[in-house]
């Protein structure tokens, strides 16, 4: 028997928990999907059936027909029935200028089984001309840790790859983790962003950065754009750097968007890179420029809001971050303003979330046939 799909994005995890009940014979098994290793969305019904105390786990390939052959990469593989943990990485791919910078790739530590041991984090077999930072070396369990990479000037241009890992006694568990050097380009974005199209790959869409200001151009062609207005899938071009910890994130829309359709245009916290993720935005939309703060609370969900007053152009746009490491969550409140100074709350809401989370800039439209390009300003991120 099947369960109902949730449709995720690659790279995705899955996992599967099996509790023993000796005295009955019997294993309770559930399925859970993530989009990150550590933010989870259970699968379907749990199913108890009756078993031994052995059984093979393992991983899978099926075409389900026979008139064709499937095949797959899975990395990161884990099976434990006792304390253990893993790593996962909000990015596992960063790219830097070949005239240097510095990359971040926040990892957080999952535990398994009741796991509570100290885990060492280091790297090895960095790329070349590369310096590693990490911090804190000993993160606790579901805490975040930062490997900040640093590239020195004069690089080559290409991609290498380096190991992360964690110990904690006889357990040892790596990620591989890539940094690509390109020469920068006319309107390359600053080294901590990058930008991507969200829930699918679009035509005529991207981002450029000149003189201080980046310009996000971004399409839906299904019109679903940020929220759901047609189902729980958002589609946007997204201008991120990942965060850890409190954080405050502050734009300016320069002007009136120019697209098809009505913009929908702003800053945004996510919980990941996947079309159907949980998230908090700061939204300015319509050709009022009205603003309206945007929340999904739970994953592949229909999103909410809280609406305030059309500000026009320019228009500044403020989230705040508050993160509970105890309760793993984070409060995010959106704020607006004319001036830059005194700022206006439309709404605020409580996110399940890791220590990690995406920061940005994004535009798209109601249009399913056209973009929308929006400048942006006076960008900050800090505490």
């Amino acid at each position: 028997m099947e369960s109902p799909a949730l449709k995720i994005y690659y790279p995705s995890w899955v996992k599967l928990v099996r509790q023993y009940d000796t005295p009955t014979q019997t294993s309770t098994i559930t399925g859970w999907v993530s989009p990150d290793g550590t933010q989870w969305t259970q699968v379907g019904e749990t199913v108890t059936m009756t078993t031994l105390s052995a059984m093979y786990v393992g991983v899978v390939a099926s075409s389900e027909t026979a008139a064709a052959v499937a095949s797959g990469t899975l990395d990161e593989v884990t099976a434990s029935d006792t304390g253990d943990f893993y790593l996962a990485a909000l990015h596992t791919t960063r790219t830097l200028p070949t005239t240097g910078g510095m990359a971040h790739y926040p990892l957080v530590l999952n535990a398994m089984n009741g796991f509570t041991g100290t885990v060492s984090v280091s790297a090895n077999t960095l790329p070349t001309g590369t310096t590693v930072s990490i911090s804190p070396t000993s993160p606790g369990v579901f805490e975040a840790s930062d490997v900040a990479l640093t590239l020195g000037s004069g690089a080559t241009s290409g991609t290498s790859w380096f190991k992360v890992s964690g110990s904690s006694g006889s357990l040892v568990h790596g990620l591989d983790l890539a940094l690509t050097a390109s020469t920068p380009g006319s309107g390359a974005l600053p080294a901590a962003w990058a930008n991507k199209d969200i829930g699918g790959s679009f035509s005529g869409t991207g981002a450029t950065y000149s003189g201080g200001a980046f310009t996000v151009t971004g399409a839906s062609p299904s019109g679903q754009g940020i929220g759901g207005f047609i189902g729980t899938l958002d589609e946007f071009q997204f201008v991120y750097q990942p965060i850890i910890g409190n954080a405050t994130l502050i734009a300016r829309l320069t002007s009136t968007p120019a697209g098809g359709g009505a913009p929908r245009v702003g800053i945004l916290l996510r919980t990941s890179l996947s079309g159907t993720a949980a998230y908090a935005a700061m939204l300015l939309n319509d050709t009022a420029l009205t603003a309206v703060f945007r929340q999904r609370s739970t994953i592949a969900d229909w999103s909410s809001d809280s609406t305030g007053s059309a500000i026009g152009t320019p228009g500044w746009l403020k989230l705040v971050r508050q993160f509970n490491a105890t309760n793993q969550t984070s409060t995010v409140t959106g704020y607006v303003s004319t001036n830059g100074s005194a700022w206006t709350q439309v709404g605020t809401v409580t996110l399940a979330t890791s220590a990690p989370v995406y920061v940005g800039l994004l535009s798209t439209t109601t249009s399913t046939s056209s973009t929308m390009t929006a400048t942006f300003d006076n960008v900050s991120v800090g505490p």
